[in-house]
């Protein structure tokens, strides 16, 4: 060992290389792999023995077609803290990563189950690459999955769209555009049962600050048996017409809401108290407390207006998860489903069943305005307009039409709303444009198999950005089962 480190030296002050400089060469090529590599004889010989899916096999062969597919997550791995690309042990190998992952998404898996398959299974082995190693654990799946962003997911997307028009899977010919609503993981909003996670969510953050010892001699009462106490009370009158029925009813709220009101008070006296602590622990408590409280005082907001007060409070104004903060209410005229919480997302496809594009909206959007930024999407991607560019009649205006022919489209296939004239009618009864409304119909069969196979009907991933990825893996792993089906 000495020897080995005296030649080590050598060789670097021969060639004038400083330590740290050769250490991150090594560690740029080494710490961060790309892939696995099957190690042994025994091991090539017993993959020829077991058969592989033949849809993992033709996903594989896609995959594989683009050396350079996994570049970008490779960086976002390199760089995930500094010494990442040096120091440490060897990564999971990015392809495995992405592949996992993949898998989780095509089949509508959670990670440990994901895991547990895997491990199992000698065909996903073999797809993801993993072959005799370790299966990574679920933790580390979901950690890295959350690590990747969605502008670095979008991008492979584009890449894999890019794949499909070389194997000419699409063709940009068509274009078709829907929206949707995607629920997310909350429970159902009232007013009292935000004001439950209110103050349920506050107390355990005292007691996070008590248990450390930030915010220790202070005597704060535990509101959470009162709080049901009220919020069963209000269950109860909930129903009732008669007047004393609705005044019990507005006597519960108005207690809980001071009760949620002394919560505040008490989590807002701690924070002075550790105002100037510089622990891990407080810094921890300081962040939960600038996420939450401006959630909670608008939560107190919006149900004195609407309860105590009779306002009308606007839906942009409202807060309908403590914990999904960006979710809003959704209304697209299901009678079956009134109001959807969650977002927006937009779908856009080309012809062969390809989503080229997708996006979500931080607040219903008005489908008028979504029609033409798609056709200029489409024309980036493909190179020219679409022959026809279809969607149902929310996306309608004349001008949309107009525009849309200026840009190339040379039939524009969205219904008209409201009273049509013996011209409009005698178009939208041609041949053509009855077509044209059967590939759009498409676009809503293409809804469903996302929502029942590729989890669209609820996300499950936290926060925003957990949002955008739940929606950019989806449409990566429904793309590449079209790919590899056609």
């Amino acid at each position: 060992m000495l020897l080995k480190y005296l030649l080590f030296m050598i060789i670097i002050r021969k060639f004038g290389v400083e330590m740290r400089e050769f250490i991150t060469k090594i560690g740029t090529r080494f710490m961060t792999k790309i892939e696995n590599v099957q190690r042994n004889l025994f091991e090539q010989l017993l993959s020829d023995t077991f058969e592989i899916a033949p849809e993992l096999v033709a996903i594989d062969e896609v995959l594989s077609e683009d050396d350079r597919l996994f570049d970008e997550v490779k960086e976002v791995f390199d760089n995930r803290s500094s010494n990442s690309r040096t120091l440490g042990r060897h990564s999971v190998a990015v392809d495995s990563i992405v592949r996992l992952i993949l898998v989780k998404h095509i089949y509508e898996w959670t990670y440990r189950f994901t895991q547990q398959q895997v491990r199992d299974s000698y065909s996903l082995r073999h797809f993801t690459r993993i072959y005799f190693d370790k299966v990574p654990h679920y933790s580390i799946l979901c950690r890295y999955e959350r690590l990747i962003p969605e502008e670095t997911l979008r991008r492979l997307n584009e890449k894999v769209v890019a794949i499909a028009k070389t194997r000419k899977v699409t063709r940009g010919g068509k274009l078709r555009v829907d929206t949707t609503a995607v629920e997310t993981n909350i429970h159902h909003p009232t007013d009292s049962g935000l004001l439950s996670d209110s103050v349920r969510v506050l107390t355990r953050i005292i007691k996070t600050a008590k248990h450390c010892g930030l915010a220790s001699g202070r005597v704060v009462r535990d509101f959470s048996r009162s709080t049901k106490r009220q919020v069963l009370n209000i269950v109860k009158f909930a129903r009732g017409r008669s007047d004393s029925a609705k005044e019990a009813f507005k006597k519960s709220y108005e207690k809980i809401i001071n009760i949620t009101k002394q919560v505040i008070n008490n989590v807002q006296q701690i924070r002075e108290t550790i105002h100037e602590e510089t622990s891990p622990e407080a810094f921890a408590i300081k962040d939960a407390l600038d996420h939450y409280l401006p959630l909670v005082q608008k939560v107190v907001s919006q149900t004195k207006r609407r309860i105590l007060k009779g306002e009308s409070v606007p839906t942009a104004e409202k807060v309908y998860s403590l914990f999904e903060p960006h979710s809003y209410v959704v209304r697209k005229g299901k009678s079956h489903k009134v109001n959807e919480f969650g977002q927006v997302i937009k779908l856009q496809e080309a012809d062969g069943g390809i989503i080229t594009d997708y996006q979500t909206y931080s607040s219903q959007p008005d489908d008028v305005g979504e029609f033409i930024p798609s056709i200029q999407k489409h024309i980036e991607i493909f190179g020219r307009a679409p022959h026809l560019a279809a969607a149902d009649r929310g996306f309608y205006s004349q001008e949309n039409e107009h525009r849309a022919y200026q840009m190339g489209v040379k039939r524009v296939c969205v219904p008209k709303t409201g009273k049509l004239s013996k011209e409009r009618k005698r178009l939208q009864s041609s041949r053509w444009f009855k077509q044209g409304q059967r590939f759009r119909a498409g676009s809503e069969g293409r809804i469903s198999v996302m929502k029942r196979a590729h989890g669209f009907d609820r996300c499950r991933n936290k926060g925003q950005a957990g949002f955008d990825g739940w929606i950019a893996w989806g449409v990566i792993a429904k793309n590449l089962r079209v790919i590899a089906a056609a």
